[in-house]
């Protein structure tokens, strides 16, 4: 049970809050009596590498949405930078696990970055530079056992943050944070143990709220404006499991929670603000876009990217195959137009930032300059496949 009863934002946890007392299983996938399961393909994705994708991030540009950045975690290999072309900017070598956070809140209203290292067991920060788009590393002494499974960041005012993260074997941990003149400081820490094995993370930042996904396909909510924290079991139709969450926030105070289950390939799609769901998808192969048929990490931006993306875009992680992994692009509006819902207004998470449309298409792939470290050899020849 709760192995330590002080989290992170210096509040006490409930510790009935670690059992949910609904024991009614999460039904069977697909079932769409209520909603549907649709199909969705996805136009782009990332080069291919030997190393799954095991974290992704949106990081928003604070004029030109164009100029935009897509991270992601090759696990145990390394942490990519990419534009909105998908060409690489920058990377970070490391032995990363699993998940990848940001969240802003720095100096300036700048993001912060985060990411585990199971081999030290130590987390890693950055912010990026806005003019060159390049990774800047952030001095920190923070460690937790790991292997780590997911990782999320909650912001608050004057450069304070909280770390939320999910261990391979189903622990919660919290840090409470603050960061100054380019240095990241643990203030606080708790670490909780459940029957269920927690599995995800996702935050509202702004309805301050933190989800965390269990084995069993339960969500569960806590208020991090409280002054007591509790976990809450939503009332939703999840999937069997939970491997991966994510947050579409959206203009208005909407926006979608969307719940991966990695087995069977289809992502549950629920409304931020009442829980209901509004059907489920998987991607499918596309032209030369293959399909996905494992989900090793999930990653959703509401902002505007152009093109197709225009109104958000959701990254999904390819598990290995005879390719090799990468990340696949789906265009939220593609998603939304399937499952006959609304597709909302999209927003920057730095609030009104100028949008750009770009001149082509929206996303496309250029795999010129890759580093060798994220190429399997199934893309040494330089084409995709």
């Amino acid at each position: 049970m709760v192995k330590r009863a002080v989290l992170g934002l210096g509040v006490l946890m409930a510790a009935a809050a670690c059992e949910p007392q609904n024991n009614a299983a999460p039904p069977a996938e697909p079932e769409a009596a209520a909603a549907p399961f649709v199909d969705v393909t996805a136009p782009y994705e990332t080069p291919f590498a030997d190393e799954r994708v095991s974290g992704a991030a949106f990081w928003a540009d604070p004029a030109l949405s164009f100029r935009s950045v897509i991270a992601a975690i090759y696990e145990r290999q390394a942490l990519v930078l990419f534009d909105t072309e998908l060409s690489p900017l920058d990377q970070r070598g490391g032995a990363w696990g699993g998940g990848l956070a940001l969240a802003y809140g720095l100096d300036g209203g700048e993001a912060l970055l985060a990411a585990h290292d199971d081999e030290t067991g130590a987390f890693r920060f950055f912010t990026v530079d806005a003019e060159d788009r390049v990774l800047v590393d952030l001095n920190a002494d923070i460690k937790a056992k790991g292997p780590m499974r997911d990782i999320c960041l909650s912001s608050g005012d004057g450069g304070a943050f909280a770390l939320h993260a999910v261990t391979q074997r189903g622990t919660y941990y919290a840090f409470d944070l603050e960061t100054e003149a380019g240095n990241v400081a643990s203030r606080d820490f708790a670490e909780f143990d459940n029957e269920t094995p927690f599995t995800a993370c996702a935050v509202d930042n702004d309805a301050k709220r933190l989800y965390l996904g269990q084995a069993d396909g339960r969500l569960l909510k806590a208020d991090l404006a409280a002054t007591e924290f509790v976990l809450e079991l939503v009332d939703a139709k999840g999937p069997e499991t939970i491997s991966g969450l994510a947050l579409l926030a959206q203009g208005d105070g909407a926006g979608r929670i969307l719940a991966a289950n990695g087995d069977s390939g289809y992502i549950h799609v629920f409304d931020k603000n009442d829980y209901a769901f509004e059907g489920a998808f998987r991607v499918i192969d596309a032209f030369d876009v293959d399909a996905v048929d494992e989900i090793t990490a999930l990653s959703a931006f509401g902002g505007n990217l152009g093109g197709i993306y225009r109104n958000g875009v959701i990254a999904v992680g390819d598990g290995r195959d005879d390719q090799g992994a990468n990340l696949k692009l789906v265009p939220w509006s593609a998603v939304a137009n399937a499952l006959g819902v609304d597709v909302g207004a999209a927003v920057s998470p730095r609030g009104q930032a100028a949008i750009e449309e770009t001149d082509d298409d929206g996303v496309n792939i250029q795999l010129d300059g890759v580093p060798a470290e994220i190429m399997g050899e199934a893309q040494s020849g330089g084409e995709n496949e």
